[in-house]
């Protein structure tokens, strides 16, 4: 082997470790991301039954009772709506950035062991 061709092997080898590091890392960064929108989210529903249940307690009739559950009902799903929205979001802008450079790593990872030094 010539020298050249132990340099390129050499770096094309660092080169495929740091993209699959960037790859872990990103990864993890949209992980962390996801779960804390999945936390903010708890939190946002956790309030909306205990607010629920707080108007419940000032009901006076039966058709005041059916048209807070039927607005309620509405908000929930409107808001559940949103929420999977954001998630998909989420989970798109993770795949698409760790598939990219797992393709880009994957790329080097099968050229560089031909170039061992």
């Amino acid at each position: 082997m010539t020298e050249n061709t132990r340099k390129f092997g050499a770096a094309a080898t660092e080169q495929a470790t740091n993209l699959i590091e960037n790859t872990y890392w990103t990864a993890t960064k949209g992980i962390r991301d996801y779960n804390l929108k999945m936390l903010e989210m708890a939190q946002v529903n956790a309030d909306a039954a205990f607010d629920y249940a707080r108007q419940l307690l000032d009901v006076k009739s039966p058709s005041q009772m059916m048209e807070l559950c039927s607005a309620h009902g509405r908000k929930q799903f409107e808001l559940l709506t949103q929420q999977t929205k954001e998630l998909a979001a989420i989970g798109q802008k993770v795949a698409t950035e760790t598939g990219h450079q797992g393709l880009q790593a994957g790329c080097l990872t099968s050229v560089a062991p031909r170039f061992k030094p």
